[in-house]
């Protein structure tokens, strides 16, 4: 039975780009969800319904 192939069990080894690629588009997920944040929050006080305390 020398001759069966081992595989790893859990996440193989791909080396590190993956893992940066994965932590590059979690930042520009990050950001976009920011801005989008900002946009609407922005439009809401233009409205005047999303104002608050801290808005006055």
């Amino acid at each position: 039975l020398p001759d069966l192939t081992v595989r790893h069990a859990g996440r193989p080894h791909r080396g590190p780009w993956p893992v940066i690629a994965r932590s590059a588009g979690g930042v520009v997920v990050l950001g976009v969800a920011f801005l989008l944040w900002r946009r609407l929050r922005r439009r809401r006080i233009a409205d005047g319904t999303g104002l608050d305390e801290r808005d006055v």
